[in-house]
């Protein structure tokens, strides 16, 4: 009985995990956004002067 309390609680820290780590990808792919948002501001501003 111990086994299986265990491995079900394994589960749901394994299952916590990937949510977080799917969070921080969005969180990753936000941020890469706002850097490629910010250089393409700088190349414009560039461009118009």
């Amino acid at each position: 009985m111990k086994i299986i309390e265990e491995s079900e609680l394994l589960e749901k820290i394994y299952n916590e995990i990937f949510l977080i780590k799917e969070e921080l990808d969005e969180i990753d792919a936000k941020n890469a956004i706002d850097d490629v948002k910010f250089v393409l501001d700088i190349v414009k501003r560039t461009l118009e002067s």
